[in-house]
């Protein structure tokens, strides 16, 4: 898509995310510089099936909570996104807590790991927070891999 836009890939990134919560790729070119003229299908494609994910996400929420009836459709989609992301965190969590590690802060999409009863071992950080976003991805029926996680040292 960058070469379509003739951009950097993290202005499309940005695109990207700017549709996901209800943004328009006519907006996204005047902010970012991209020519009006220029096109992409994948892109195009993205904001069409996101938008119908969108309303179908907001009929739920508007279900399952009648409080939501007078919310939009980009809020209601940001809460179930949250409420999901709460909940993969919380398995990652308690899968690094099980295996050793002790767990100092979560924080909405970072967790800081003080340490391992056996040793700091990164690898194994790494392969843990790594089978714990596969559980969560096949309990809820996401597609393998949708879910990937970066783990640093600090």
């Amino acid at each position: 898509m960058a070469g379509e836009y003739n951009t950097k890939k993290e202005n499309v990134k940005k695109g990207v995310n700017g549709v996901l919560f209800g943004g328009s790729i006519a907006a996204w070119k005047e902010r970012n510089g991209v020519s009006m003229a220029a096109r992409s299908e994948g892109m195009e494609r993205i904001q069409k099936e996101v938008k119908r994910a969108r309303v179908l996400v907001a009929e739920r929420e508007k279900k399952r909570s009648p409080g939501a009836r007078g919310m939009k459709d980009c809020a209601l989609l940001s809460r179930a996104v949250g409420r999901e992301e709460e909940w993969v965190m919380q398995r990652v969590q308690a899968r690094v807590e099980r295996e050793g590690w002790r767990v100092g802060t979560m924080i909405h999409d970072a967790i800081i790991v003080t340490r391992h009863k056996g040793g700091d071992d990164k690898a194994k950080l790494v392969a843990t927070v790594q089978a714990a976003l596969e559980e969560a991805t096949a309990e809820r029926g996401w597609a393998t891999g949708l879910i990937r996680a970066k783990v640093t040292a600090t």
